[in-house]
């Protein structure tokens, strides 16, 4: 309704401040299985998945069942070729006070002490390294793979290897920040339709996420024996 004039009017799907978001829920009846896989729609940075999380909840309330989950990652090749836009590098033993002063007088008003890092960025006019230093970073900093970061100026002691994080964009243009050594990809995301176009009918979400779910049943070599696999569809 206008405010000001009283008249009102319908207003569209993409206009409103509610979303209708879809998630689907898989846990096929074979001795195999011996886990549920789940879907949720993501739109214009809204996701459903507090639904999944309420239904854990209501599962251990009202039938004592814990229900652990982990979201599925991206594959390895998602790394792979992934490039480093930023580097952060702590130094160990170094903590320096950091002073506010007020501009009217030198008498401090603030002071704190912080650890210093150095933060490693592309030469001017680039916006990431070569897409090869990741790849190589990566694998000098394995066990079995000695390898030594220098910075220059800065003895090599008094870099924290251990602390190191990396911030890197992905293929999809998804951005990761790890530490270094402990790297893992963004989680699954399979995208749907494109900026602008028009989201999926029900009937056609339904599909396109039971498709996407029996290929990763597939990916860890579990031949699922319903109505499924044998190219049966969901109907909604």
């Amino acid at each position: 309704m206008n405010m000001q004039n009283g008249r009102t009017r319908a207003m569209p799907d993409d206009e409103t401040q509610v979303r209708k978001l879809r998630m689907l829920f898989t846990c096929p009846n074979v001795n195999e299985v011996e886990y549920a896989m789940y879907a949720v729609e993501y739109v214009e940075g809204m996701n459903g998945f507090y639904i999944l999380e309420e239904f854990f909840k209501q599962m251990r309330a009202l039938f004592g069942i814990k229900m652990p989950f982990e979201h599925l990652m991206e594959k390895d090749v998602w790394l792979d070729q992934a490039v480093v836009e930023k580097m952060s590098v702590p130094l160990k033993f170094v903590a320096a006070p950091f002073t506010l002063t007020d501009a009217n007088s030198a008498a401090p008003v603030s002071q704190v002490t912080g650890r210093v890092k150095i933060i490693v960025t592309p030469e001017k006019g680039q916006n990431m390294f070569d897409s090869g230093f990741f790849a190589r970073l990566r694998r000098k900093n394995q066990a079995n793979t000695p390898g030594l970061l220098t910075i220059a100026g800065v003895d090599a002691d008094r870099i924290d290897a251990d602390g190191i994080s990396v911030q890197v964009k992905g293929p999809d243009q998804r951005k990761k920040t790890f530490l270094l050594g402990d790297e893992k990809g963004p989680r699954l995301l399979e995208r749907l339709t494109g900026s602008g176009q028009p989201r999926l009918d029900d009937h056609a979400f339904l599909m396109r996420a039971s498709d996407e779910i029996r290929s990763k049943y597939a990916e860890y070599q579990i031949s699922l024996k319903s109505d499924w696999d044998k190219g049966n569809k969901i109907k909604n």
